[in-house]
């Protein structure tokens, strides 16, 4: 069963709902290549297949039904500035993260801290699964 994504917030970061209309805001900050020094994945050849990418990730799970897919843009909560997109996979009992920060703002701890909020998210959505008649 899908469980319904809320946006979030941590200390620094709002936390949105990823959508495809996001695309066009954020398709000139995925052309970075150094974001795909350890990711194996090339960089968007156009925002309409960044954007389309997104949509198919709207759909929140799988076509099997199998896996869970939630996502986020976050953004800086002082500037509005988009920081990166945040992802967690729940296939069954386990949880994947991924992430991709921004060039502009590595090395100042929005990974962890967007992590902690997504891993704080599935927890209290598990819980309240767990506990709902």
């Amino acid at each position: 069963m899908k469980p319904k994504i809320d946006s979030m917030e941590s200390e620094r970061l709002l936390l949105e709902i990823r959508r495809g209309s996001h695309a066009t805001e954020l398709f000139e900050l995925f052309c970075e290549k150094d974001l795909y020094n350890y990711m194996k994945r090339d960089v968007p050849p156009s925002i309409e297949c960044l954007a389309n990418g997104f949509k198919a990730l709207e759909a929140g799970q799988s076509p099997d039904g199998k896996e869970i897919w939630l996502g986020w843009v976050g953004r800086e909560k002082s500037t509005q500035k988009p920081v990166g997109v945040f992802e967690i996979t729940i296939v069954i009992d386990e949880a994947f993260i991924a992430y991709t920060v921004f060039k502009e703002f590595w090395g100042v701890g929005y990974a962890s801290e967007a992590s902690k909020s997504m891993i704080e998210y599935v927890l209290k959505i598990q819980f309240h699964c767990i506990r709902t008649p």
